[in-house]
């Protein structure tokens, strides 16, 4: 998903609370909306971000007591009170002035960016952003860093099968490594036909079933496993390619509504990097983005 990288050339620091001691955060930019296929609406958000540049300035200067202008109601509504007690909710004329004169007192500008979000993975966006401010200096460099590099080359298409729902297991059973993981889907090199569909639809099965025997300690029909291949029922062993096992997929699948989709698409290499672990997609950012795609087709 693309946005528009707003960079300062200069941090502004906000006053984030309501009351008491001023909290001062620093803000070094913003991520604004961008369209893929809407240059029009572009240019309606390259103009709403310089606005926002200027309202930031505004900001800076009545947290540092220097713009008395206007009175902020609330930290979660940060409406302006006029010296009238009217609430101006939405930028119109009156604001304006006062932010276009507050950016040019602070010599406030500005570096306009394109990025895709999904090639940020690893850049500590939680502690880094608050909301789409950009709240941390390392952050705005690492999130710039990617901005300028240059587009990577789609790969050949790809088979993609997203499922409905995450699945839940256990990430020793996978990868023999402690802790949990979800499960959005798989990656497949093969061309979509048939056989792809039912091969996948006979995983997912075995992958719910699974997240079944973890989280009620029995399957539907009373199966149990030690490690998810060999499966006990009846003083029996099953292997996970027998019949049986299969049917006991489905009916985990039928238990809890899960389908799956696929399609074939291109998918950057970064993509395929940061967000799947053999062939598994394991990144919700990625399960998102390729959803919307295979939705699309």
């Amino acid at each position: 998903m693309k946005k528009y990288l707003v960079k300062l050339n200069h941090p502004v620091y906000i006053n984030d609370s309501d009351r008491g001691e001023p909290i001062l955060c620093p803000v070094y930019g913003f991520l604004s909306p961008y369209s893929d296929v809407d240059e029009e609406l572009n240019h309606y958000y390259r103009v709403m971000s310089h606005y926002y540049v200027g309202y930031l300035a505004a900001m800076h200067e009545w947290s540092a007591g220097r713009e008395n202008s206007f009175s902020v109601e609330t930290k979660e509504h940060k409406h302006w009170r006029d010296r009238d007690g009217n609430v101006h909710a939405s930028h119109d004329s009156w604001m304006n002035e006062i932010c276009e004169r507050n950016r040019e007192q602070l010599g406030l500008d500005y570096t306009l960016y394109t990025i895709d979000l999904y090639g940020s993975q690893g850049c500590c966006p939680g502690c880094g952003r608050d909301g789409s401010l950009i709240i941390c200096e390392t952050v705005m460099n690492k999130l710039v860093e990617i901005a300028e590099q240059p587009q990577v080359r789609p790969t050949e298409p790809r088979t993609i099968i997203l499922f409905n729902r995450p699945i839940w297991l256990s990430a020793e059973i996978l990868w023999e490594r402690p802790g949990f993981c979800h499960i959005y889907g798989i990656i497949e090199d093969k061309r979509i036909d048939d056989t792809v569909k039912s091969n996948a639809n006979t995983y997912l099965g075995y992958l719910a079933m699974c997240e079944e025997f973890y989280l009620s300690g029995i399957t539907p029909s009373g199966f149990s496993t030690k490690d998810g291949v060999v499966w006990y029922k009846g003083g029996r062993e099953y292997l996970a390619l027998e019949d049986a096992i299969k049917e006991e997929g489905r009916i985990c699948m039928d238990k809890h509504n899960l389908t799956l989709y696929a399609a074939e698409l291109q998918i950057p290499h970064y993509d395929a990097r940061e967000g799947v672990i053999d062939g598994l997609i394991v990144n919700q950012s990625l399960y998102e983005h390729l959803l919307e795609g295979v939705r699309n087709r």
